[in-house]
């Protein structure tokens, strides 16, 4: 595949969208053929509720702590601004009513338990991406000065790195545009703030309506009127569906990386409120879930929102976890439910996939003497005696 299939991650996806962006072949090609019928959704039973919501999320997004698993944050935007809740108990933990979002992304800077959390926000207007980061020891958000110019309002956003990067690239599409966009420190700024250096851009349709970022650097790319998947990168083009989820649409999509490079996604339609996992590597569906009720927390039959990872959270998330939003019909207060995803891959009997940190592992370096040694990272400090299991 030439050259550019030896290159990996962030200089992957933008070498193989420049190229697109040339030779005027970035437009999403026609749809696949008609589908066969969908797999029956499986219900995994509920395990928590942030309930009692003024409204219901726009988006949902995690944030892993850098040694307590348990304390790692649920980050919820909407019209009241965001909001941290501690997956643990689901108490808030922080917030910044500052502006309404309708996405919000998380990613990190430097690698390990010093890796700098970084929180992507896209406003209601879809005129501008906000960046806050999240301070290690607190959990609280520091609003980031820096942000993309955008040249057409943006639908929806995604923002993550492929393995071995240090830093997260963001991606935005609205308009019938995607635009990619390297991120930063600006270590020479006065405040906090993202140095953000312009990529390619390309021709989507403009019924595009989420995106997510997978371990080897992809995009992925759904529509909500059609049940394609498409995926860029070195080896994939937007010119034909890279998978299907054999449903109405795809409104949300989360990348979930593995330890060993397999790597699952996992796309939401609310039309169905079913979300439906695919393999990242190959495209396959593995199957689809639902959220079923118990004795306590009723089941999601109107989904608004997803938010999936599949990090470790700790406890019954250990796995990670796919969290719903729920939006208040006839006088009932909106929530969030959510499922552990080890239940998810329970109910789909998918073995094999070991979760990766999304914080990554610090590379070392060999030096002269033959030492090896672990190069400075970016962010806070953590607190000492990290535990990862989160017990």
């Amino acid at each position: 595949m030439g050259a550019a299939s030896k290159l990996t991650g962030r200089k992957a996806i933008i070498a193989a969208a420049s190229l697109l962006a040339l030779a005027a072949c970035g437009d999403i090609g026609a749809p696949s053929e008609p589908p066969a019928p969908p797999p029956e959704a499986v219900g995994v039973f509920a395990s928590d509720e942030l309930a009692d919501l003024a409204s219901g999320p726009n988006d949902i997004a995690f944030w892993i702590h850098p040694n307590v698993a348990f304390a790692s944050t649920m980050i919820t935007a909407g019209a009241n601004g965001i909001a941290a809740y501690n997956i643990e108990d689901l108490s808030e933990v922080a917030r910044d009513s500052s502006d309404a979002y309708a996405n919000i992304e998380v990613s990190y800077f430097g690698f390990g338990p010093e890796a700098a959390g970084v929180v992507a926000a896209l406003t209601e207007a879809g005129d501008r991406v906000r960046f806050f980061g999240v301070e290690n020891a607190t959990r609280q958000l520091i609003a980031l000065e820096g942000g993309p110019e955008l040249a057409v309002n943006a639908r929806t956003i995604c923002l993550g790195r492929a393995v071995g990067d240090a830093a997260p690239t963001l991606v935005t599409m609205g308009g019938g545009e995607l635009a990619i966009y390297s991120l930063d420190f600006d270590m020479s700024a006065p405040s906090p703030a993202i140095a953000v250096a312009e990529g390619p851009r390309l021709s989507v349709s403009a019924n595009a309506s989420a995106c997510a970022i997978g371990a080897d650097g992809a995009i992925f790319i759904a529509e909500a009127t059609s049940p394609d998947i498409y995926k860029l990168d070195a080896a994939n083009d937007i010119s034909a569906p890279f998978a299907t989820t054999r449903r109405a649409g795809g409104d949300a999509l989360a990348a979930l990386p593995g330890e060993t490079g397999a790597s699952l996604v996992a796309a939401l339609d609310t039309d169905e409120n079913v979300v439906s996992i695919l393999d990242a590597g190959d495209g396959s569906l593995l199957g689809a879930v639902t959220i079923a009720g118990t004795a306590d927390i009723d089941g999601v039959a109107i989904a608004s929102a997803m938010g999936a990872t599949a990090a470790n959270l700790g406890s019954l998330y250990r796995d990670g976890a796919v969290a719903l939003a729920v939006e208040g019909q006839d006088g009932e207060a909106s929530a969030v439910r959510l499922i552990p995803f080890s239940g998810v891959l329970n109910a789909l009997a998918a073995e094999g996939f070991a979760p990766a940190n999304p914080r990554g592992e610090r590379p070392a370096l060999t030096i002269d003497d033959g030492l090896i040694i672990a190069p400075p990272a970016l962010g806070v400090s953590p607190d000492p005696a990290p535990n990862e299991s989160g017990e």
